[in-house]
Parts: C-alpha cells; sequence; structure tokens
C-alpha cells in the first residue's frame, strides 16, 4: 500500500505570531486598580457580613464582687440576695483524673484540621478516661467562633463527664460576642461554667467572665480540693492582657474564705494565657520542651507569689502551642512552698506546630488523700500514645 503524501496548502505560510502589545503604564495602573477595588469590595462585603450578623447574646446576671463580703463557700450573693452556688463534683474513688485540652483553633467545624482535631480529643478522652475535662481556651480561630463553641458542646455529649472551660484570647475575636461564647458554655448542664463575678476585670467596659472555683468531693462527701478557674482576656494596650489586680483581689477573698472552712485545701488553677512568672523561672528549674518563647501576660502583677502563700500545688495554661514543660517557682520570702508553673502543648492541628512536636493534652491526676499529684512529669498525653 502506498502512503499519500500530505502537501502543503498553497495558501499556507509560515507566518510569525504577533506579540500582545505591552501595556502603557496607564493601562496597567487601571489594571491594578481595578484589582484594588475586587479586594476592597470583598473586604467591605465580609466587614458588612460580620457585623450584620454580629451575635450579641443575652446580658450576664450582675454579681458584684465586694472584698468586705462575708465569704460562704457555698456560694457568692448577688445584690437581690441570690445565692449564685459555687460548683461542685462528686468522685467515687480518691483519685481525681483531669484531662487539659488546649488550643483548639478550630476553624468552621469541617475542615480537615478541625476533624483531625476533633477526632484526636475523642480518642484522648477515651484513652485518659478522665473526671474532668478542661478545656483552657483558644477553641476557636475564626469568625464562626460561636459555631465551634457549639461543636464542643455538641462533641461532649458523647460523654458521660463534666467539662469546662478557660477562654483564650481568639475565642472572642468573631461574630460570637463574649457574652454570647459564654451564654452558650454557662446554659450546657453538662459543662461547669459560672459566670462569676462581673466586676473584676481590667477596667470598666472589659468583660472578665469565668472566674470561679469548682470543689471536688470524695467518696465520703468531703471537700478535697479546689480547682480555680480565671480569665486572662485578649489584648490589652498593645500587648497580651493579663490577671488584674481586681481579680487577685477577689483570688485572695475567695482562697481566705476557703482557708477558714477547710485549713489547707489543696488547690489548683487554670487559664489560657502563660503566666508572666514563668520568664523568671532559672532554666535548671524548667523540665520538659521549651521550643518557643513564653508569650507571656503582658503585666506581672505578682500572683504566683499569692498563690504561693496557701496550698496551690500547681497552675496550667496553654497559649504556646509547641511548649510542653514544668517550672518549679519559689519565693523563700513568702513560703517554703513549691508552686508549679506548667505550660501545655496544643491539640489542634490547624494552628501553628513544630516538626517533631506531636499534638496532645495533659492528663492531671489528683491525690485525693495527700492532695498531691500523681506522676506529675509523665503527665503529658501525645497522639503517638493516643494511637500506639
Amino acid at each position: 500500500m502506498v502512503e499519500e503524501e500530505i502537501s502543503k496548502s498553497p495558501f499556507e505560510e509560515d507566518k510569525e505570531v504577533p506579540k500582545e502589545p505591552k501595556l502603557s503604564r496607564k493601562s496597567r495602573w487601571l489594571k491594578a486598580l481595578a484589582y484594588i477595588m475586587v479586594v476592597v469590595f470583598v473586604i467591605t462585603f465580609l466587614c458588612t457580613f460580620y457585623f450584620l450578623n454580629k451575635e450579641y447574646g443575652d446580658e450576664i446576671p450582675e454579681l458584684l464582687f465586694d472584698a468586705s463580703a462575708e465569704f460562704d463557700i457555698s456560694g457568692m450573693y448577688d445584690a437581690d440576695g441570690t445565692l449564685h452556688p459555687y460548683p461542685v463534683i462528686e468522685t467515687d474513688r480518691d483519685e481525681f483524673r483531669i484531662l487539659q485540652i488546649t488550643d483548639l483553633h478550630l476553624f468552621y467545624g469541617g475542615w480537615p484540621g478541625d476533624n483531625k482535631t476533633f477526632a484526636l480529643i475523642k480518642d484522648m478522652i477515651t484513652f485518659t478516661e478522665p473526671d474532668l475535662v478542661v478545656f483552657t481556651g483558644d477553641i476557636a480561630f475564626t469568625i464562626f467562633n460561636s459555631r465551634m463553641a457549639e461543636r464542643i458542646v455538641v462533641l461532649m455529649k458523647e460523654f458521660d463527664i463534666p467539662y469546662t472551660v478557660t477562654l483564650g484570647n481568639h475565642d472572642c475575636w468573631g461574630k460570637g460576642t463574649k457574652h454570647k461564647i459564654a451564654n452558650t458554655y454557662h446554659n450546657d448542664k453538662q459543662c461547669v461554667f459560672p459566670y462569676g463575678p462581673t466586676n473584676i476585670a481590667l477596667e470598666p467596659g472589659i468583660m472578665s467572665v469565668g472566674n470561679f472555683p469548682i470543689f471536688i468531693k470524695n467518696p465520703d462527701g468531703d471537700i478535697k480540693y479546689s480547682i480555680i478557674c480565671m480569665d486572662t482576656g485578649e489584648k490589652y494596650q498593645g500587648d497580651y492582657a493579663y490577671i488584674s489586680e481586681k481579680q487577685k483581689e477577689w483570688y485572695t477573698w475567695l482562697m481566705d474564705g476557703i482557708e477558714q472552712n477547710i485549713p489547707a485545701l489543696p488547690s489548683i488553677a487554670f487559664m489560657h494565657i502563660t503566666m508572666f512568672e514563668v520568664s523568671l523561672v532559672p532554666a535548671g528549674n524548667i523540665a520538659g520542651m521549651v521550643n518557643e518563647r513564653f508569650s507571656r501576660q503582658g503585666k506581672n502583677i505578682g500572683m504566683a507569689d499569692e498563690m504561693l502563700k496557701y496550698n496551690v500545688k500547681g497552675v496550667f495554661w496553654g497559649h504556646d502551642h509547641t511548649n510542653d514543660y514544668i517550672a518549679d517557682y519559689v519565693n523563700p520570702e513568702i513560703s517554703g512552698n513549691i508552686l508549679k508553673l506548667v505550660g501545655t502543648r496544643s491539640v489542634g492541628y490547624n494552628g501553628y506546630g513544630r516538626s517533631g512536636v506531636d499534638k496532645g493534652g495533659r492528663l492531671i491526676r489528683l491525690d485525693l488523700t495527700s492532695g498531691e499529684f500523681i506522676d506529675l512529669e509523665n503527665s503529658t498525653v501525645t497522639s503517638t500514645m493516643v494511637y500506639a
């Protein structure tokens, strides 16, 4: 078979493809201006959507702290004489287990990183079998922050255990105001979240919510431990916020009152932003991982020294995602006590991390008989341990 020769049409000629003419400087400016206008439109649309859909929540009942008021270990009274009871958790054993989970940084609830974070939290709860779960802030990192709070409520319904929350610096930056986020946790009966006193913020107009004690009762019905939750706020005067002088005054009033009713009752505390004083601890007194600088509270008001006056065993926070350490804070001029300052790694896969540092949390085991920690040095729980 003879192949036919395909010949080129005589009408076809090799032609050079004409180059697109260069845009003039004026045209380039107009094109750039068009891009800028599109970006401005998108930002304006999002801001309008944000503010028109702001979720304000219900007003929080006024509960004014007065340092001269008589302390009642059952709760605080408001101006009308109504008792706002302090929460109590009863246990049927002499060991109380707390799972601390921090810095989830949830985006939308169905994001791949969200799903991984939810899965790890569920598996950590199953793995550790805690009596209480404490979320120490930055649950959300999105304008849909109130939705993320609701997702935590739904998640915890899968487990028949109480939980509590200390709000972080990112939790109230979205559509949901601090009122709305606080309402969500307060209204969930499974969540231990009293609003606490409403007049102990850094200054009037700033809201501090979720400052309260939780008392732990042993199988005999005796109070054997106190857990103090504190709100460290967001930003203040260009830096991270900090425990206010008024909060410190409330804490002292609370601890003095507890001391009068139950002398030397052991206590621990939870908050979100790293305490200033950890940066004062010598490196030789810090065990664990310090992979990043301490993003500490904006001011040292002497909170650690105040805690040394009582039988406070330790303070736990998150905030610095890749740090996981236990620091021994001492001040012989105050007391001979050692205060454990404990930073816990983040659990969230959306937030920043570090190669070789697993996501995880911390299992805090309290001996209700001796009042001491049980194996605090090995309290870290990592994804590798959970999935081994």
